[in-house]
């Protein structure tokens, strides 16, 4: 199994293929930022991942001397390259601007994930190792949604927009990798620091063409501080055989 990671990155500084989140309570950027993990090819905002299983060659004992008049016995052929095929990460921009913010004001922003492959099934992870921050250190937390009921692992109905914080839902666009939780209307899942492990946003198998759309919404109350926030999403896709 090899493990590959993109990552997107909330911060001040533009990186080439990254996605930033940054404002002013608040204005924001948002880009795609890939990391290299494992055997990576980057070209552009296109991101080729490449598995190939290597078959050593079994060991072979000392041949016994044979006489001269005879031929030696032909050596044997090695074991070929086993490959598993290569899967691909498509972004479809990176960069998202959610233009300034007022209070109980949502803003909602997408990007197109598009994975596609061979031979392999995938899960996308998502984590992010803080909430978007200040530098005061005032913080946005994640969304709860509505009820209160939404979790990194659980989407839920966030229509309300008293329910402040950051969230995140997968629509499908071609293929089935978002999870079931995301199939009712304006059900979000919380996205900001977590202590337990990442969560699956989205899976599949990449024989086929998987493209979904992953959406940020982000709402702040009028008790807000003023300030610049940033964080980091990491997104691991992890294929298996």
């Amino acid at each position: 199994m090899q493990h590959y990671l993109a990552k997107h990155l909330l911060t001040r500084s533009p990186i080439t293929s990254a996605i930033t989140l940054a404002g002013i309570v608040a204005t924001c950027l948002f880009f795609i930022y890939p990391q290299n993990a494992s055997a990576q090819v980057m070209e552009g905002d296109q991101y080729k991942l490449h598995l190939e299983e290597i078959v050593e060659d079994e060991p072979t004992s000392t041949p016994t001397p044979l006489p001269t008049a005879e031929p030696l016995a032909p050596s044997p052929t090695p074991p070929p390259l086993r490959s598993y095929g290569e899967t691909e990460i498509i972004l479809s921009n990176d960069f998202v601007d959610f233009g300034p913010l007022s209070p109980t004001n949502p803003v909602l922003r997408q990007v197109s994930f598009t994975i596609r492959g061979k031979y392999l099934t995938w899960s996308l992870y998502q984590q992010m190792d803080e909430d978007l921050l200040s530098d005061p250190g005032d913080s946005i937390p994640p969304t709860t949604c509505d009820n209160g009921s939404c979790s990194e692992n659980q989407a839920s109905v966030w229509n309300s927009t008293l329910s402040f914080g950051l969230g995140v839902r997968c629509d499908n666009l071609r293929g089935t990798s978002c999870p079931d939780d995301f199939i009712p209307k304006n059900t979000f899942r919380s996205l900001g620091q977590r202590e337990d492990t990442s969560s699956i946003i989205a899976q599949g198998s990449s024989d086929e063409i998987n493209t979904f759309n992953l959406s940020y919404k982000l709402v702040v109350p009028g008790t807000q501080a003023k300030g610049v926030y940033a964080g980091i999403a990491s997104y691991i896709l992890i294929p298996s055989i």
